[in-house]
C-alpha cells in the first residue's frame, strides 16, 4: 500500500519474522482462513466470509 516511509513496522514482516505462515490474496479480494478456533480475513472483503 505504499506506507513503509510512514509506519515504523509492517505487522506481515515482523510476524513471518516470528515464524508466522501467512497466506494472502491480491489486494481487495477475500480471504479468511480459519485454524482451529482462530478465524481471520485480510481485508474488508472477507468480512462476510469470518462472520459467517
Amino acid at each position: 500500500m505504499g506506507l513503509t516511509e510512514v509506519v515504523p513496522f509492517l505487522l506481515e514482516s515482523e510476524l513471518v519474522k516470528l515464524g508466522v505462515n501467512i497466506e494472502k490474496v491480491a489486494n481487495s479480494q477475500p480471504k479468511v482462513v480459519v485454524c482451529d478456533r482462530i478465524i481471520t480475513g485480510q481485508n474488508p472483503a472477507s468480512a462476510t466470509g469470518v462472520g459467517t
